[in-house]
């Protein structure tokens, strides 16, 4: 889509079949059908709900995963078996980030698709069809939206920062309920989008300072935080730990200068 802007073979192609994939769920949202499920609690998940539509944009964006790398490991969230292997090669995807929103017709949804290799993200997109925009990072060349460089915030002052945040079950689920109250008492501008990847592009557009997470999943985290880092920011566990991330649950994403307001709140 913005050819100029990438050199990976794997990002032209994660970029492309974004869109193909944002156009196809278009098209079955216009249906006027969806069938919602609700996911098993043996899953570990609460009051989590899925449609045919995630499954049916799963299926079309693995399909033509498996045409072009047939070889590659796929790691989704509506796959029965969700074996990421971070030691090999992984196409990391979210046929549907922000589903509940999609099934009331409140357009804050993406679609999320990462390429990873020897241990990290090298090639990110996240594509949000309702606005066509798309976010695309590649590994030390920066992140794009719609072809324009982003930037995060540089503000430091908790008065004047906008915290976006897991809702209250998600921290209930963390056994953290009173950390959730603490960012509503110490950050007077805090919002529930119920979209963490694109809360996490929010936060490279420098349209807030962070993101809070108390229930994160691969799928959440593996586009968005490249994009994020690719715009200046920061993404660690939340006692700090950059390294961590990819295997806790409790995330903070933010423009960087918000960062060690956040890790004390949250350590307290």
């Amino acid at each position: 889509m913005f050819p100029n802007l990438v050199s990976s073979p794997y990002l032209v192609f994660l970029s492309k079949v974004l869109v193909e994939a944002g156009k196809e769920l278009l098209r079955l949202r216009d249906s006027g059908s969806i069938r919602v499920y609700s996911k098993s609690k043996l899953e570990n998940n609460f009051n989590q709900e899925y449609t045919d539509h995630d499954t049916k944009v799963q299926d079309f964006v693995i399909q033509r995963i498996r045409n072009t790398y047939p070889d590659h490991n796929i790691c989704s969230e509506e796959l029965k078996s969700n074996d990421f292997k971070p030691k090999s090669t992984n196409w990391i995807l979210d046929p549907i980030d922000g589903t509940i929103n999609y099934i009331r017709d409140f357009d804050r949804y993406s679609i999320s698709l990462a390429y990873w290799q020897n241990g990290s993200t090298k090639a990110a997109g996240v594509f949000a069809p309702y606005s066509n925009r798309l976010y695309l990072a590649e590994e030390g060349k920066g992140s794009f939206l719609n072809g324009k460089k982003l930037k995060c915030s540089r503000d430091t002052e908790k008065l004047s920062s906008i915290i976006l945040s897991s809702g209250l079950k998600s921290f209930q689920h963390a056994n953290e309920d009173s950390k959730f109250y603490k960012l509503l008492d110490h950050f007077q501008n805090t919002r529930i989008f119920s979209s963490s990847v694109l809360d996490i592009c929010d936060v490279a557009s420098a349209r807030c300072e962070a993101r809070v997470l108390a229930d994160a999943k691969i799928w959440d985290l593996a586009a968005a935080s490249l994009i994020l880092k690719e715009s200046g920011g920061r993404v660690t566990n939340w006692q700090g730990v950059n390294d961590k991330y990819f295997s806790s649950a409790k995330i903070i994403a933010s423009n960087g200068f918000i960062h060690a307001s956040l890790i004390s709140l949250l350590n307290d």
